[in-house]
């Protein structure tokens, strides 16, 4: 299978935390099949610097740069074009993902951004679950501006406790 950032190199398999993945020798790119990204974060074998994790975590909010909707790249297994999206809608991990469902793409140092986030986000929900609970079962004041739904930060709140 070839890099779809370097024409011409072929991507090799590597042992990333028990999953194998396809790694570019040249971009540092890695390839993920899908259903493999969720196996990796879940381990939690990699260790993080708080600063690594402070880094990926100043990138958040900032949405989707215009030199990253404008880059097309090819999925290795079918060719299409794949769709590039904000990881977790604002993380600011910028992925490239398959049509057709056959995996990720992750430039350089976001797959290690995107455990990096993952953890942050589980060390804070383990911190404070008790008090976000509590704001997630409060009556909505007159304030709410979301009338009879969840607001997104309740949603986000939801997916650590369900």
């Amino acid at each position: 299978m070839e890099c779809p950032r370097c024409p011409s190199v072929e991507l090799a398999k590597e042992n990333y935390e028990g999953v194998e993945i396809d790694r570019c020798p040249q971009c540092k790119g890695a390839w993920l099949d899908y259903g493999e990204v969720s196996k990796i974060v879940e381990k939690r074998q990699v260790v993080f610097s708080q600063e690594f994790k402070a880094e990926a975590m100043a990138e958040t909010f900032r949405g989707v740069p215009q030199e990253a909707q404008e880059s097309r790249i090819p999925c290795p297994e079918c060719m299409r074009m794949m769709t590039t999206f904000n990881y977790g809608s604002d993380s600011g991990v910028i992925l490239d993902k398959c049509k057709k469902d056959h995996g990720f793409w992750f430039d350089n140092d976001e797959l290690e951004k995107v455990q990096a986030l993952r953890e942050s986000w589980q060390d804070e929900a383990s911190k404070r679950g008790d008090e976000w609970k509590k704001l997630i079962s409060s009556e909505p004041s007159e304030e709410e501006p979301y009338d009879g739904t969840l607001s997104p930060f309740k949603l986000l709140v939801n997916l650590f406790y369900d």
